[in-house]
C-alpha cells in the first residue's frame, strides 16, 4: 500500500488530525501575539511613567517654630487636663521643591484630631524655590471644615498608602504636577514631654510638651481636586 492509498483509507483520521494541529498551531500564534501586546503595553507605560516622572514636583517639609498658649500641665491637677488637650496655637513651616519640576494649586494645612487650623494657599511652587509659612488655629470654622487625624485624611483623600501611624498630628501640603495628577507631602508631628518643678514641693512639678518632626512621606493622591 503507498501513501496515496494510506491518506485515501484514512483520510478522516488524517483530517481530524490537520484539526488539531491547526488549532495548536493557532493557538500558539495567539498565546505570543498576546504576549507581545502585552510586552508594548508594558514598554508603553514605562516610557510614559518615564516622561511623567521627568517634571514631578517633590516638596519636602521643615518644622521652624511652634507658639504655644500653655503647653504645661500641673501634675497635682486632680483629674485635669492631658497632653492631648493641648496643641500649639502657631506653627511656622518651610517648603522646598527638590524635584524635577514646578508644583502647583499649593495648599498646607495642619492636621489634628480635636482642632482645625487655617489653610494656606500658592499658586505654583518652582524648582528649587522654598516657601515659609505660619499656619494658626482658626478662630471661625468654615462649613465643611472638621478636625481629621493623618490617617482618616489620607483615606479620604484616596491616597496611594497603607497608613498605620498615629501622630499626634501632622503638617501636610497638597500639590499638583504639571500633568495634572495631585500629590502630597506629609510630615508626622509627635508630642514631646518633659516633668519639671519650679519648688521642691512636688505639687509644683508640671508637665510640659512640644512637638516633634517624624516621618515625612510623598504620597499621590487620586481623589480629584476640589473646584
Amino acid at each position: 500500500m503507498n501513501l496515496l492509498e494510506w491518506l485515501n483509507d484514512n483520510s478522516g483520521a488524517v483530517q481530524a488530525i490537520a484539526v488539531v494541529v491547526l488549532v495548536v498551531v493557532t493557538s500558539l500564534y495567539w498565546w505570543a501575539a498576546r504576549q507581545q501586546a502585552k510586552a508594548s503595553v508594558k514598554m508603553a507605560q514605562e516610557m510614559r511613567d518615564q516622561r511623567l516622572a521627568e517634571d514631578q514636583p517633590y516638596i519636602l517639609l521643615e518644622l521652624l517654630a511652634q507658639q504655644w498658649e500653655t503647653n504645661e500641665i500641673p501634675l497635682a491637677e486632680p483629674k485635669g487636663r492631658t497632653i492631648a488637650d493641648l496643641w500649639p496655637q502657631t506653627v511656622k513651616l518651610q517648603f522646598t521643591n527638590v524635584g524635577r519640576g514646578p508644583a502647583k494649586h499649593v495648599e498646607v494645612r495642619l492636621l489634628h484630631p480635636k482642632v482645625v487650623f487655617w489653610r494656606s494657599h500658592k499658586d505654583r511652587l518652582l524648582l528649587g524655590e522654598t516657601w515659609e509659612e505660619e499656619l494658626s488655629e482658626a478662630s471661625i470654622v468654615l462649613p465643611g471644615e472638621t478636625p481629621l487625624r493623618l490617617s482618616d485624611w489620607l483615606q479620604r483623600e484616596q491616597a496611594q498608602l497603607e497608613y498605620s501611624g498615629s501622630p499626634n498630628m501632622a503638617a501636610v501640603v497638597i500639590y499638583e504636577d504639571l500633568h495634572d495628577r495631585r500629590w502630597a507631602t506629609y510630615l508626622e508631628l509627635h508630642y514631646e514631654t518633659d516633668v519639671s518643678s519650679a519648688g521642691p514641693d512636688d505639687y509644683e512639678a508640671v508637665l510640659s510638651c512640644w512637638v516633634s518632626p517624624g516621618n515625612q512621606r510623598i504620597v499621590r493622591l487620586l481623589r480629584p481636586h476640589d473646584p
